[in-house]
């Protein structure tokens, strides 16, 4: 007799499995930080556990994306808590529309915390809902108030919002960044 485990169950009973997307955008080998001290600066203000949001602005090219990819990147060493969706990667990438729709931005992100231990961990009791069911807004919600109550961030980098606009999705972005608190969690915006 075969032994059924929950995840058998799941299955089942048709538990959405948030699929995730690619959220490697490069760094390249030669990145040089423009302004080392006002990277630690950065750093400081998202290790505090303030909320809030922070934008990054600038023409296209001037390696907004790159520095949030290098930002993550590092924010990861230092062992910071932190979740990411880049609307573009590449113009070559076979899911570069899929990534521009609000619900396959929530999914990746669902995706990043139903699927690792610790931030699964931060969602409480929304840990055992099927995943279809909970909101983006209280899933940030609950983990960044877990993550409050031990002295830690919870940081969300969202990348290259211009490329959204530039698809006429204006209203999809809207709502995807209305669903995103910012009383206790630090999102990174970048737009051209």
């Amino acid at each position: 007799m075969e032994k059924i485990y929950f995840h058998h169950v799941r299955k089942a009973a048709l538990w959405f499995e948030p699929k995730p997307l690619n959220q490697n955008f490069p760094v390249p080998k030669d990145f040089v930080l423009f302004d080392p001290d006002l990277f630690e600066e950065i750093v400081s203000k998202l290790s505090k556990s303030e909320g809030g949001i922070l934008i990054f602005h600038g023409t296209a090219g001037v390696g907004k994306s790159t520095f949030l990819s290098f930002l993550y990147q590092e924010l990861k060493k230092r062992d910071f808590l932190v979740v990411r969706h880049h609307y573009f990667i590449s113009l070559t990438e076979k899911s570069y529309y899929e990534r521009l729709k609000k619900d396959r931005a929530i999914e990746s992100i669902k995706h990043q915390f139903f699927s690792n231990q610790l931030f699964r961990e931060s969602l409480g009791e929304l840990a055992n809902k099927n995943p279809r069911e909970v909101k983006i807004k209280e899933l940030l919600e609950a983990s960044s108030r877990f993550f409050s109550t031990r002295n830690k961030s919870l940081i969300v980098i969202i990348d290259g919002l211009d490329h959204v606009l530039r698809e006429d999705d204006k209203k999809e972005l809207i709502e995807f960044l209305t669903d995103l608190p910012v009383s206790q969690t630090c999102i990174l915006l970048e737009n051209a």
